[in-house]
Formats: structure tokens, sequence, C-alpha cells
């Protein structure tokens, strides 16, 4: 009986040995985790909410690109960890590491509504009308109308001013143009030289000048474009200069010559209109196209001065 006794004592012993082994292996076993992302569409109209999406920690997602639902008047730009946008923003389809539960929130951009509206203003056209008014959104690119159908009688379309007298900014007719503003373009006329007069007028505030234009197909390009209203800026003390836009033809003209004072020249290599109010050297690159004839002091003033050349009456 005794025998009996001790060999159950015994095993319970081998029992307790036992449990308490596999007891210490469990305390080693890593704990497993899983954690969640939940998507808030936040706001859309229409479409599903992305699954939510349960996967152990430290795992490697792709965002959904927010392809499958969308909102009126916005645009999907990710998901943000607020609802106001304020906190982290991800992009739609990158990659994010889940670490702990988290709610992501579609972030939304708003669609610019506004609209601007560019109107043609035929400016003394005498037969044809101006062209539609073009209304878009902001920052649309439009072609500008070639000034097809519109006419004036002596004159030729050259563009689009956005002043009525030509002194703003040019825009050639069928050129590309961004509504930014709502904006009123002016059709921009050149005298046709059909006439005989070479002879100019020229306005420099109260005062006024005379001149003469050449036979060449510099100053022709220059008389095809009359009347026009420029700044001319001083140049190293013997001259008063200004760009045309586009350049004069300098084809077939002669080119250097010894200007003095009352020269109307081009520079050819830069394009830019001299005229001269001091002796000057010679320049391989002048191209002579004028000379005034009466009122030179009006140009010898300092500094930048605004003129209008005209034809003579």
């Amino acid at each position: 009986m005794k025998y009996v006794k001790y060999q159950f004592i015994a095993l319970l012993a081998i029992l307790a040995i036992i449990t308490g082994i596999t007891g210490c292996g469990n305390e080693d076993d890593p704990v497993i985790t899983r954690v969640t992302l939940t998507y808030n569409t936040n706001g859309s109209t229409s479409g599903t909410t992305p699954t939510a999406m349960t996967q152990e920690t430290g795992t490697t997602i792709t965002l959904d690109a927010g392809s499958g639902f969308s909102r009126t008047g916005y645009t999907f730009s990710g998901w943000n960890t607020s609802a106001d946008g304020t906190g982290t923003n991800y992009a739609g389809g990158s990659s994010y590491t889940l670490n702990s539960n988290i709610t992501l929130y579609a972030n939304w951009m708003a669609i610019s509504t506004t609209q601007y509206t560019l109107t043609y203003n035929a400016n003394g056209a005498t037969s044809g009308e101006a062209p539609t008014a073009v209304t878009a959104e902001a920052g649309t690119n439009i072609t500008l109308n070639a000034g097809t159908g519109l006419s004036r009688t002596g004159h030729t379309f050259g563009g689009w001013n956005t002043n009525a007298d030509g002194t703003g900014t040019n825009y050639a007719g069928g050129s590309s143009y961004t509504l930014n503003s709502n904006v009123t373009l002016h059709a921009k006329w050149n005298t046709e030289s059909t006439g005989t007069s070479n002879n100019l007028k020229l306005t420099i505030g109260d005062k006024t000048a005379t001149a003469v234009l050449y036979d060449n197909a510099t100053a022709r390009d220059f008389k095809s474009r009359l009347p026009f209203t420029v700044t001319m800026t001083d140049y190293a003390g013997t001259e008063k200069i200004f760009y045309p836009d586009p350049k004069l033809s300098t084809e077939g003209a002669p080119a250097g010559f010894d200007p003095s004072i009352g020269d109307i020249t081009v520079y050819a290599p830069w394009g830019n209109v001299a005229l001269f109010y001091k002796d000057f050297g010679y320049s391989s690159g002048l191209i002579s196209v004028g000379k005034i004839t009466g009122g030179m002091e009006a140009f010898t003033v300092s500094g930048s001065i605004t003129v209008k050349f005209e034809l003579a009456e």
C-alpha cells in the first residue's frame, strides 16, 4: 500500500515539473497584435467608402487612390489624419505603415468656379462686327480672334491692345491669351502706306516736331504701322530709342552711315529705333529711315519721353 502511495506522489511531482516547464514556454512566446485603418470619405457626394484594412502591426499597405468616390465642386487630394485637413497628409495610392489603429479622412480641394470675360472692341472698324465675348474659368488659355471679318478704311488690322489708343499691351491676332481677369481688347489699326506723303507729325507732350521718311523697306514698314505712341528712353547721351514689336523689316535696306542730329534710324542687330539728338560716329548696323525737319528741341530733354508718331495732314 505504501508502494502505491509513493508512486502516486512521484507522478504528481512529474506533472508539476512538466506544467512548470510548459508555463515558462508560453511566457516567452511573441504576442501578435493587429491594428485597423479605417477610411472616412469626409463629405463625398457619390461613391462608396473604401473597405477598412486590419493587418499585423508594422505591415506596409497601399492607401486607396480615391477613385471610387467624389464630391461635387471638389477634387480628391489624398488622405489626412484630421477631418479638417490640418493633420498629416498622405497621397492616394502611397505606401503607409500600420502601427496603430487610425482613421484617414478624404482631403478635398475646392474647384475654382471664378470666371472672367474677355470682350472685344472693334475700335473704329468701318465694316464687320466685334467678335463675340469669351467667358471662361480663371486660368483658361484661349485663342484670340484673328480679326477676320473686321476692316477699317485706310487701315490694316494689327492685332489687339489693352488700350483703345494702342498704348497698352499688344497681342497678335490668333495668339494665345490666359484669362486671369475681366479685360477688353481693342482692335489695333495701322495706317495703310498707300499715300504718297512721307511727312510725319510727332507729338511730345505739348510740343510738336516734324519729320520725313525715306523710301526703303524699313521706312515703309515704319509707315505702315502709323499712328502709334511709344515711350522713348535715353541711350548713351546721344539718342532716344524704343523697340518696335515686332521688329521692323530690314530687307534690302542700306545699313551703315554716320548719323547726325535729327536722324531717325534702326539698329539692325537689336531692332531698336534710334532718334539722334547728337552727332555720332559711323555704325555698320544702322539703317537710315528718316530725318527730323523741325522741333528737334523736344528730343533734347533728359530722361524718357512719350512720342506719338503719325502722318502729317
